[in-house]
């Protein structure tokens, strides 16, 4: 497999499987890309999709990816606001919605989901709105939820956006990131849905190659300060591991933290599919 970043929803392995009880989608955050986000560098047998898909072969498994400038700050509303619509469309007609779904998610790919489930179920149309209905499970990799503490955050995405503008940009949505997750923790007690965070502890060191572009980070950065990774679900806590904001999304092997918990993760939201609650 070549690591090419498509973008749009694209298949893994399993979905051709119209008997599976599930889709998982994985999201990346900002400057990654729908492959090379979750794979532990050039190593294409080193991607945490097709491991899961391995592991557990009733689902299907898919890879989301987005433009860097659907990004933009400019606007009130938040990233894949314009194209929201266009994305959720394109769920559809994949079929994502029919079955029960969990997303993995990473960075502001955290951010992306919430916005993309709000639109689900504030546009009125049915279709897009059984995409939210069957929401399972989500999973946050270094997502800044809060934005209590976007001052490193905003920094590190002046160094992949190679401008000095998107920092001020997002220091202002702070209070639009707290808009969106007090309306994700209203769909959380309405759906019940099972939620984990994880937080980065390691700074990014200086000199490393941030994701597929030649852009190298200054000096060392804790992107997503444990102030902002807390997502205050009630009944979770953010969990702690000893990764950047890079490398969290990563893993070199099969037996890797993250890989523990998140199959964890995926077993009980089977658990959940297979016997409804």
């Amino acid at each position: 497999m070549e690591l090419n970043d498509p973008l749009g929803l694209t298949a893994v392995a399993g979905t051709e499987h119209g008997d599976r009880i599930g889709d998982v989608i994985f999201v990346h955050g900002l400057g990654g890309g729908s492959q090379t986000t979750w794979a532990a560098g050039a190593d294409p047998t080193k991607f945490l999709p097709a491991w899961f898909a391995r592991e557990f072969p009733r689902l299907g498994f898919w890879t989301l990816g987005y433009g860097t400038a659907i990004s933009s700050w400019k606007e009130r509303t938040m990233p894949l606001a314009d194209l929201g619509n266009q994305v959720l469309e394109e769920l559809h007609v994949e079929g994502i919605g029919i079955r029960p779904i969990i997303f993995i998610t990473h960075s502001m790919g955290g951010l992306v989901t919430k916005q993309l489930l709000s639109h689900a179920k504030s546009q009125g149309v049915a279709r897009w709105e059984k995409i939210a209905e069957n929401t399972e499970g989500i999973a946050f990799l270094a997502t800044p939820h809060s934005g209590a503490n976007l001052a490193n955050f905003a920094e590190f995405a002046s160094i992949v956006l190679n401008t000095s503008e998107q920092v001020a940009e997002l220091r202002q949505h702070s209070a639009r990131l707290r808009e969106l997750h007090g309306a994700f923790l209203s769909f959380v007690n309405r759906h019940r849905i099972v939620c984990r965070t994880f937080a980065e502890r390691r700074e990014v060191k200086p000199g490393v190659r941030v994701f597929k572009w030649n852009i190298r980070v200054p000096k060392g950065i804790l992107v997503v300060d444990e102030t902002s990774a807390e997502p205050n679900i009630p009944g979770e806590r953010a969990i702690p591991l000893d990764e950047d904001h890079l490398s969290i999304c990563k893993p070199s092997y099969e037996g890797a933290r993250i890989c523990k918990y998140l199959r964890s993760f995926l077993k009980e939201c089977i658990g959940r599919i297979t016997f409804p609650h």
